[in-house]
């Protein structure tokens, strides 16, 4: 797997997002030579995710370990 980023419950998934820009992000040297990136959403199974993202994981039933061993 390439390049990483955790976040709980939501917050401030954009901002997330915007680290992975190829031009702007803070990331941007990393981007240009991984395969992939990936945005890792956890959260509480109390709370619903209202609308899936491109390039992020959603998913409140596996654990963390779970999610990246697959």
């Amino acid at each position: 797997m390439g390049n990483r980023e955790f976040l709980r419950e939501g917050l401030d998934m954009e901002e997330h997002n915007r680290r992975f820009d190829k031009i702007i992000g803070e990331y941007k040297e990393i981007v240009k030579v991984t395969k992939e990136t990936t945005i890792i959403d956890i959260r509480s199974e109390s709370k619903e995710v209202r609308k899936l993202k491109k390039g992020f994981v959603h998913n409140a039933s596996k654990s963390v370990t779970d999610i990246c061993e697959n």
